[in-house]
């Protein structure tokens, strides 16, 4: 399978090591194991015992039980454990969902601007990609109308983030309605990559909270600071959707790291603390990118 230039990453990988001062960072300034054993309180002897003791065998193969708990606590009464399946970070995420639900001749919405995966690979798989473009007079939100006029009865999927990736635009529960409605008047299934949900002041719902067909991806990177340990994840409500997945993830991720899942599920049980945490490092510094910005040409 042939797919174009992953062009965030062609230009910013071979950056990121030599840069100064690096703009084009995605994630909130990494948390240690030190700061996060302080912020959880978690018994640093029970976590050394467990780093020194454990076999490096594969990890659980569904995900760790305590993870999978952990994320659908940051969900509605709609998720569980058992509709979580755990990943290789959320690139991996997204990439076994695309792989796994679409086929050649599919139709794919796929809102824009949003992270490349979303659009480039549906298009790699020979499926029709229709995109759907946010404009900045509607505050980069999906415009309903704009939205009808794209999907149809073939359409498989419509894919987006939330908040978006990169205009940080997050729609809540009343505006995704009609999104979800559209939807479901037409079979579709939608993927929200939910991989900065959490960083705004209103911590929205998940679109698995709102729509059976909903399948919703997030990772441990952006917001929560350990892109160093690669977890990410899909949670996915219809039971013939998490099937399929769960068959393509096999050939994609087995499992994950037996100390990384732990790690995340630490701090996900702290979910509150690890987003405060976020958030007092994220405001004022984007209000000193704000105004700096707004001196360049």
């Amino acid at each position: 399978m042939r797919i174009k230039d992953f062009k965030v990453e062609k230009w910013l990988n071979p950056r990121d090591a030599d840069c100064k001062y690096n703009l084009g960072a995605s994630c909130v300034k990494a948390i240690s194991i030190d700061e996060l054993l302080e912020l959880s309180g978690e018994d640093r002897e029970a976590l050394n015992r467990y780093f020194f003791e454990t076999h490096l065998h594969y990890g659980a193969f569904f995900g760790l039980p305590r993870l999978k708990e952990a994320i659908t606590a940051t969900c509605g009464e709609e998720a569980s454990a058992a509709m979580v399946l755990t990943m290789h970070g959320g690139t991996g995420a997204n990439s076994t969902v695309i792989t796994g639900m679409l086929e050649t001749g599919d139709n794919v919405v796929a809102v824009t601007p949003n992270y490349q995966q979303h659009y480039a690979i549906p298009e790699a798989l020979g499926s029709e990609v229709r995109l759907l473009h946010l404009e900045k007079e509607e505050a980069y939100k999906i415009n309903p109308g704009r939205l009808t006029k794209l999907v149809d009865k073939r359409t498989k999927l419509i894919t987006l983030t939330n908040p978006n990736n990169p205009t940080g635009a997050y729609m809540d529960a009343d505006e995704l309605a009609p999104v979800v409605e559209i939807a479901r008047q037409n079979g579709a299934y939608i993927l929200c990559d939910e991989i900065y949900r959490g960083l705004a002041d209103e911590y929205m719902p998940s679109i698995v909270d709102l729509y059976e067909k909903g399948i919703a991806t997030g990772s441990m990177s952006k917001v929560y600071s350990m892109a160093g340990t690669r977890v990410g994840w899909a949670i996915v409500r219809e039971p013939e959707a998490y099937d399929i997945l769960e068959n393509r993830r096999s050939y994609d991720t087995i499992c994950n790291g037996v100390f990384d899942e732990l790690i995340a599920a630490i701090a996900l049980e702290n979910n509150e603390k690890m987003l405060a945490r976020a958030r007092s490092i994220v405001r004022p510094h984007k209000k000193i990118v704000g105004e700096w910005l707004a001196e360049q040409p």
